[in-house]
C-alpha cells in the first residue's frame, strides 16, 4: 500500500512474545495453580465481515479439576455462553464442537474467557477484527478489471497497464483514484491517460488515503513484514554486507493462511490485504571471512494493524510491531 497518510501514525515496538491474550489471577502476588496458556481464534481473527469465528484456548489446570469456562464474544462485559465441565485444551477439537460467533457489524471486538475451578479465576482476552471498507465512486483497481495482465510504476506519478485486448481499456478520466496492487502497490488520481493499443499510461499525482476511502475499518494482527526489498542505503560502502530473508515459520494455533479482500460490492474490492501469519525476518551477515562469520538475525511480527476512516477523514492508525534478534 502506498500513498501518503496525512495523519499522526502511532508506531509501537513491543518484547517479542504473547500478544492479544492474558491471564490474571483472582488474587494475590504468586502464579495460579489455573491458567490460560492459550486464547484465540481458531481462524486468523481477521477479515471481511459477516466474519464468522471459532474460538479456541489452552488451559493450565492439575489434574482432576473441574473446569466452568464463560465466553463474552463481543467483549461487551456479557457472558454469551457459559460452558460447565469445560475441557482444558481445545485446540485440537472439530470446528462444530467449539464455541461460535459470527461478527455481522463491522468492528474491532475483543472477544474474553473467563475461567474458574472453583477456587481460582482466570481470564484472557484476543482480538477480532471485522472489516468493511466503503470506497470513493471513483476509486478504480486496475487489477480487478476484466482482462488486466500488468502494471509498471514507472514513477511515483506514473504508471503503465497493459490488458489483454483494446477492448478492455477502461476510459479513464481525470480525477479517477488509481489503487493498485502490483509491486510495491500505488495510489494516484490520474492527470492524464494515453491508450495505444491495449496499453495505457497514466500521468498523475499522488493521493492520500482517505481520499479513496469514505468510511470503514480494516484490522489486521499477526501478519508478517517482508523484508525481501532490504538493501544498504545508497551511497554507503556495503559490499561485505549479505542481506538474506529468512521464511516465515509455521506452527501454532493459527495456521497460515491467506485472507481475502474487504468487500463492499461484487466488483470493488479493499487492495487491503495481507496474507501469512507468524514472523518473518533477515539474516545479515558481516565482514564473512574465511572459516568466520560474523552475523545478526532479526525477525518482526506486525502484531497489531489498524484503519479508521470516517466520512473521508482518516480518524485512527496503528501499527505494532513485536521485534526479536539474535
Amino acid at each position: 500500500m502506498r500513498g501518503r497518510l496525512s495523519h499522526l501514525i502511532l508506531v509501537s515496538v513491543v518484547v517479542a512474545g504473547t500478544t492479544g491474550c492474558g491471564s490474571k489471577g483472582s488474587g494475590g502476588g504468586q502464579a495460579p495453580a489455573l491458567a490460560v496458556a492459550t486464547f484465540d481464534t481458531l481462524e486468523t481473527g481477521w477479515g471481511e465481515a459477516p466474519l464468522p469465528v471459532h474460538l479456541v484456548w489452552r488451559i493450565q489446570a492439575p489434574a482432576g479439576r473441574r473446569l466452568t469456562c464463560k465466553v463474552d464474544f463481543e467483549g461487551d462485559g456479557v457472558v454469551d455462553r457459559v460452558i460447565e465441565k469445560c475441557a482444558a485444551d481445545t485446540t485440537t477439537a472439530a470446528p462444530d464442537g467449539l464455541p461460535a460467533q459470527t461478527f455481522t457489524i463491522p468492528g474491532e471486538y475483543k472477544p474474553h474467557l473467563t475461567v474458574s475451578d472453583g477456587t481460582v479465576t482466570v481470564e484472557a482476552t484476543t482480538t477480532v477484527f471485522a472489516n468493511r471498507l466503503t470506497f470513493a465512486p471513483n476509486v478504480v483497481f486496475p487489477e480487478q478489471l476484466p482482462g488486466f495482465v500488468g502494471a509498471e510504476l514507472t514513477s511515483p506519478t506514473s504508471v503503465t497497464l497493459t490488458f489483454a485486448a483494446i477492448a478492455n481499456v477502461p476510459g479513464l478520466v481525470p480525477g479517477t483514484l488509481l489503487w493498485g496492487t502490483s509491486g510495491h502497490g500505488y495510489l494516484l488520481k490520474v492527470g492524464s491517460a494515453t491508450a495505444t493499443g491495449a496499453v495505457v499510461s497514466i500521468e498523475g499525482t499522488q493521493a492520500v488515503i482517505q481520499e479513496a476511502i469514505a468510511d470503514g475499518i480494516f484490522g489486521a494482527r499477526k501478519i508478517p513484514f517482508d523484508p525481501s526489498g532490504a538493501k544498504c542505503e545508497t551511497g554507503v560502502a556495503c559490499e561485505q554486507v549479505t542481506i538474506t530473508a529468512i521464511a516465515a515459520p509455521k506452527g501454532g494455533v493459527v495456521a497460515p493462511s491467506t485472507i481475502g479482500s474487504s468487500k463492499v460490492a461484487p466488483s470493488r474490492s479493499s487492495p487491503l490485504t495481507v496474507s501469512g501469519t507468524g514472523s518473518v525476518g533477515a539474516k545479515i551477515e558481516l565482514f564473512k571471512t574465511e572459516g568466520a562469520e560474523s552475523s545478526v538475525d532479526f525477525a518482526l511480527t506486525i502484531e497489531r494493524f489498524l484503519i479508521k476512516v470516517e466520512s473521508y477523514e482518516l480518524k485512527e492508525v496503528e501499527v505494532e510491531l513485536s521485534p526479536s534478534i539474535a
